[in-house]
């Protein structure tokens, strides 16, 4: 997976704080087949089916908001952004069967990320279903985590392990 996304040559971005139990259950890497551009996104499951994921578009982003927002304070992309939960500002729950939660699409240099919470992730083709949303809370400490995968992850497999024994040697 590491492979795939560092060969769309952009910019990775993944949570550095997961809630208890949380782990990445599925991924989908690419380019859209109207522009070419590039896509990701990544699913995180806990044992208590509770779901987010993170997404990145290269472009062609758009807004959409919920009756409650929060304010975010990234440490990647500043303040300004903001958190969306509930449901629609009409009041319905549009496309999605539950209130939902998710972020403004956040600038970063290569494209836009975001936080999406489970109605988005039931609604997408994204190998996951019944899922549930993470806390208001625990959905900003995750999207204020957001940082950039470090770029030496791309070297972790060429470095030649060390000879055991060697470690401990010392040269007079």
């Amino acid at each position: 997976m590491t492979n795939q996304l560092v060969n769309l040559g952009v910019n990775i971005v993944i949570p550095t704080y997961l809630t208890p139990n949380m782990t990445l259950a599925s991924y989908g890497v690419g380019e859209t087949s109207e522009t070419s551009t590039p896509y990701y996104w990544l699913v995180y499951r806990d044992d208590q089916q509770r779901c987010f994921a993170i997404e990145y578009a290269a472009s062609g982003t758009n807004d959409i908001s919920l009756e409650n927002q929060e304010p975010l304070d990234s440490m990647l992309f500043g303040e300004g952004y903001r958190l969306y939960h509930g449901k629609f500002p009409n009041g319905e729950s549009g496309e999605l069967p539950e209130p939902d939660l998710f972020t403004d699409w956040l600038t970063g240099e290569d494209g836009f990320y975001r936080l999406i919470g489970a109605g988005l992730i039931n609604a997408q083709d994204y190998g996951q279903g019944d899922c549930s949303n993470l806390t208001v809370k625990e959905a900003m400490t995750v999207a204020e985590s957001l940082n950039y995968l470090a770029t030496d992850i791309r070297t972790l497999e060429a470095i030649p392990a060390k000879p055991s024994g060697l470690e401990n040697n010392v040269t007079p």
